[in-house]
């Protein structure tokens, strides 16, 4: 689905009470209850029914566009201040040069003279660098994953997702905390 932030955010803002689906396409009814049989009529203010039956694979559910929502941060850098820059292929370190509608000029944020580089907002997520007590806690995390990994591997055992068991990630925090293990 390739809705914008505005258009979900102004989508989600006009459902009706009862909406769970929404389509975008000219002629077809944007919004729809959550068994895609009944339409909200905004005319009449109710919920009609379809007369040809459900509508499938033409809609998207609003739960999706909450959630891309939720992943965004509700942030953009300010003149000189430090941000990281997150798209499919990495993130990047830049200082705020200058901003305008759309774009923004950044340089990098290890480079004090170093050439200067547009960006489009739209391409980019956008993050306040993480504060050290953050960096410390996210490397350890990142550690401990990496240990029990390796540990699973050398014995040829399967590897168990450490993120939804917190007893064993406690286990191999206290293991990262004890050796000083760092991931490479």
């Amino acid at each position: 689905m390739n809705i914008s932030n505005e258009r979900a955010k102004e989508i989600l803002d006009n459902a009706p009470e009862g909406a769970e689906h929404y389509n975008d396409e000219e002629g077809v009814h944007p919004y729809l209850d959550c068994e895609m049989r009944n339409y909200w009529n905004p005319q009449q203010l109710k919920w009609l029914s379809m007369e040809d039956g459900r509508i499938d694979g033409l809609s998207h559910a609003l739960s999706d566009l909450r959630d891309q929502l939720n992943k965004e941060v509700d942030w953009a850098p300010e003149i000189n201040e430090p941000f990281t820059a997150i798209d499919d292929d990495g993130e990047y370190h830049y200082h705020l040069v200058f901003k305008e509608d759309g774009w923004l000029m950044v340089r990098p944020m290890n480079d004090e003279h170093g050439d200067r580089e547009v960006l489009w907002c739209k391409d980019f997520k956008f993050r306040k660098p993480e504060a050290q007590a953050e960096k410390e806690a996210r490397l350890r995390k990142e550690a401990a994953i990496d240990l029990y990994s390796n540990h699973c591997v050398s014995l040829r055992h399967p590897v168990k997702d450490l993120s939804n068991n917190s007893g064993l990630m406690d286990a191999w925090l206290a293991i990262v905390d004890i050796t000083g293990y760092r991931k490479q």
